[in-house]
């Protein structure tokens, strides 16, 4: 963070200063604010003139979804490689969809699928490692399924789905303990030979509108 100085131009503080907006999909908006000067009154101020400045509140009446409909899934080319890989990821997306509106308010539906609460997430990984576990005899699988399998089944197994997952979202989701089990996930990574290849997105779930 610098300060101005007349006589040595920018002077450096050890103050640190963060405010950081991420747009989701045209209808979710995240706001994270940390600053080592602002009261708790300031931050609570800048955050309405945020909201009022995007508009956010009024999102919902201007764009709003056709929620009652089922949402379309868009999977990778990555998926395509073999049919356990195609039929798992079809099961976490259309998972995911069954948990978001068993969970949600009809009213948050229509603004959009939250992706930042975790336990959908949570839900869809476990159901496709089920789903994997269930029929991995049924059909042939490529090398680098099964690999991928095999490590997402060591992190569910483990029970450091959440980790896996706040680390996979860049550490934006809403999980609390998150930074604070960070390193812990990292060294589990390393100790159980889990390659970065669990990260990668291999499906999109959205609406059409007309």
């Amino acid at each position: 963070m610098g300060q101005a100085d007349f006589f040595k131009g920018v002077k450096y503080t050890d103050k640190q200063s963060l405010l950081a907006i991420y747009e989701c999909g045209g209808w979710n908006v995240k706001i994270r604010v940390t600053s080592d000067d602002m009261t708790e009154d300031q931050l609570l101020e800048l955050k309405q003139k945020i909201e009022n400045y995007f508009n956010i509140l009024n999102v919902a009446t201007i764009k709003p979804l056709p929620y009652k409909n089922e949402p379309d899934i868009l999977l990778s080319p990555a998926v395509q490689r073999d049919s356990m890989m195609t039929k798992a990821i079809i099961t976490a997306a259309k998972s995911k969809i069954e948990w978001l509106k068993n969970n949600l308010d009809t009213k948050e539906i229509r603004t959009g699928f939250n992706d930042m609460k975790i336990d959908s997430e949570v839900y869809a990984t476990e159901k496709m490692v089920e789903f994997y576990k269930l029929h991995k005899n049924d059909w042939q699988i490529k090398p680098e399924t099964e690999k991928y399998f095999s490590e997402m089944l060591r992190i569910v197994e483990n029970k450091k789905t959440k980790d896996h997952i706040y680390e996979k979202f860049h550490y934006i989701v809403d999980y609390p303990e998150g930074e604070a089990q960070k390193s812990n996930y990292i060294q589990f990574k390393i100790d159980r030979d889990i390659s970065e290849n669990t990260n990668e997105y291999f499906y999109k779930i959205f609406y059409t509108l007309e």
